[in-house]
């Protein structure tokens, strides 16, 4: 079996997380956890689907206060131009 056809339960998810299997769960019933199958009554999570979940949960970098005001003040610019006031 490859690794990311490993299946791990909720209890190996919540170690591997650091949370609670009672988050775990949570994460299930309001699907924002990683994919999940259930087999029987038991509940499955393939290794593949949680490094993607891990992944797409990843943020790169946090912009600075500086970064973000620059970013608005260009929106902005592109939202409302500004026009020389002639008209043709």
């Amino acid at each position: 079996m490859k690794d990311g056809d490993k299946h791990l339960g909720p209890e190996d998810l919540a170690e591997r997380e650091g949370v609670t299997v009672q988050t775990v769960y949570q994460w299930n019933k309001t699907r924002s956890g990683p994919r999940f199958m259930k087999i029987g009554r038991h509940v499955r999570y393939r290794l593949a689907d949680i490094v993607a979940w891990e992944a797409s949960r990843t943020i790169e970098r946090t912009a600075t206060a500086a970064e973000l005001a620059d970013e608005s003040a260009r929106m902005r610019r592109a939202r409302y131009p500004v026009t020389s006031g002639r008209t043709a």
